[in-house]
């Protein structure tokens, strides 16, 4: 899971996603630290909340963080994607 996650913010802090990107570094890093620090058993904790409020700011699948599982991430970026859109019938398929 944190090899995952160290991964993401490796990346997003390293690359030019769009024009006027900005990565917070310190709250990527209180990302980290409460991945490491987080109690399972506690839902409702600081820790859990910074962790979830990170990942969405930043368009992040916690089930891929997680798990591994890279179905939500991909039918999720998918569900964005203009190819819902589409009406066009490709001719020979």
């Amino acid at each position: 899971m944190l090899v995952r996650a160290e991964r993401v913010v490796e990346l997003l802090s390293s690359r030019a996603i769009r024009d006027g990107w900005s990565f917070d570094k310190n709250r990527a890093a209180r990302f980290l630290h409460c991945l490491r620090t987080f109690d399972r058993n506690d839902s409702g904790s600081p820790e859990v909340a910074e962790i979830v409020n990170w990942a969405l700011d930043h368009e992040q699948s916690l089930q891929w963080i997680f798990t591994g599982n890279v179905a939500e991430m991909i039918c999720m970026l998918a569900n964005h994607s203009p190819g819902k859109r589409q009406t066009r019938v490709l001719e020979g398929v």
